[in-house]
């Protein structure tokens, strides 16, 4: 125990010729403070796909398919997405209110994947489109009065779009439809 307290004492005295706190616990929390800094800055990020610009222009914003029959199935609509920004804009998840209500964005002649609600887990992950100023998709919403087919009446629904829009980052769509036979 003598030996332990006097390189106990040592390093107290070490210590106190260089200033008081020891240098290695410090620079372990700088270290830590900077990744932590750096990991809330990617993730905030990554959520447009790391990058910010462009001017999301979605027309409408509301869509109203009127009657749509059970028997008849799915309808779909084609929206305008526009960037009018002086960048790209990227356009990085989708996400609806309800499964009956999804969504996909065609650009290029292709049509990409089919998002849903978040909640049942099957939308696909790190997609992203870009769009140069200027340039025009096509927000593709489907309505499937099957996912409900007992359901009659005035149904609202919402289609979001998440992009990187600095001043608009998500973008919400309504749908509305009244539902028969």
């Amino acid at each position: 125990m003598g030996k332990r307290r006097s390189r106990r004492r040592r390093k107290q005295e070490v210590r106190e010729e260089r200033g008081g706190f020891p240098l290695v616990p410090v620079l372990v929390f700088v270290a830590l403070a900077a990744g932590a800094l750096g990991y809330m800055l990617y993730a905030k990020g990554s959520e447009s796909g790391g990058e910010a610009g462009g001017e999301i222009l979605i027309t409408p914003t509301e869509y109203d398919f009127g009657r749509v029959s059970v028997a008849g199935g799915e309808v779909s609509a084609d929206l305008k997405i526009k960037n009018i920004g002086d960048k790209p804009l990227v356009l990085s998840y989708i996400d609806s209110s309800c499964a009956c209500t999804t969504a996909s964005v065609v650009y290029g002649g292709r049509e990409g994947p089919r998002f849903t609600m978040r909640e049942h887990g099957t939308n696909p992950e790190n997609w992203r489109l870009r769009i140069p100023p200027g340039e025009e998709a096509v927000l593709r919403v489907y309505y499937n009065p099957r996912v409900h087919p007992d359901l009659r009446g005035e149904v609202s629904r919402y289609i979001e779009v998440y992009s990187s829009d600095p001043e608009k980052p998500v973008v919400r769509v309504w749908v509305r439809v009244f539902q028969v036979d």
